[in-house]
């Protein structure tokens, strides 16, 4: 779907900061991004975005995706790893280490490859974590959602790593 043709926009306010932090590897899906970031604008009017990709990336051409809500992020790579979760774990870190740093109180993390195309989500999903609290714990204030499209139940630590949304303190300890 093409930004131009995406009409819903958000009516909802919400007073909390939040960041959307896209990690990952840009390459070819650059064109699919700057359309993301396009709709972004339309639906997540009181967040801003940060793109936490690897030095080796066009920097030039990503930088002109740059602007007042946007920042970008070029990461030293880490070492090969196993299905290179040291990758996810590294750029996801320090894009979430920033939206702290630039007051988010709540997160979504996705992926380069990903897009989020509903309008009025930053409402929708700050209600889920009032209407389920965690029960009290020294670790996490709130849940953290994520869908089940790539989870698995019996396999620890196996959330998906395609969007996570939560505290952005939990987000990062998790």
């Amino acid at each position: 779907k093409l930004s131009k043709n995406f009409n819903l926009e958000s009516t909802c306010t919400i007073e909390d900061k939040i960041a959307i932090v896209i990690q990952g590897p840009i390459q070819e899906k650059f064109e699919f991004l700057k359309n993301t970031l396009n709709i972004y604008k339309k639906i997540f009017k009181n967040s801003f975005v940060i793109i936490s990709t690897w030095e080796s990336e066009n920097i030039n051409l990503i930088n002109s995706l740059k602007d007042k809500n946007i920042i970008i992020i070029f990461n030293k790579e880490p070492e090969k790893s196993q299905s290179n979760i040291d990758h996810q774990i590294y750029s996801t870190y320090m894009g979430l280490d920033l939206a702290i740093r630039k007051g988010a109180k709540y997160s979504i993390k996705t992926r380069a490859d990903v897009r989020i195309n509903k309008n009025n989500l930053e409402t929708y999903l700050i209600s889920l974590i009032k209407t389920f609290p965690v029960k009290k714990n020294n670790f996490i204030k709130s849940r953290i959602i994520i869908p089940s499209l790539i989870t698995f139940k019996y396999r620890l630590y196996s959330l998906s790593d395609i969007t996570m949304f939560g505290e952005t303190n939990d987000l990062i300890k998790y």
